[in-house]
């Protein structure tokens, strides 16, 4: 999640910056997540997204994720 003072910079960004232009300039890797809510949505479908996002903002668990995914390829 970006703060106030990367969300300041974000905005000063000029047209044709690349990710990796604002990897550098925030000092770590950035990215996107969409999710999506609709009709059959439940609360058990948030929970788990609010626990598979709160899992990914750990770096070592991020870590062994990302070994277990590769390793199964």
């Amino acid at each position: 999640m970006l703060g106030p003072e990367e969300q300041d910079m974000m905005q000063r960004l000029l047209p044709g910056v690349t990710l990796q232009d604002v990897t550098e300039m925030l000092g770590r890797e950035v990215g996107v997540v969409r999710i999506s809510l609709g009709l059959a949505t439940n609360f058990q479908d948030v929970w788990k997204v609010v626990q598979f996002v709160s899992l990914m903002g750990h770096e070592p668990s991020r870590r062994q994720l990302w070994s277990q995914w590769v390793e199964s390829r």
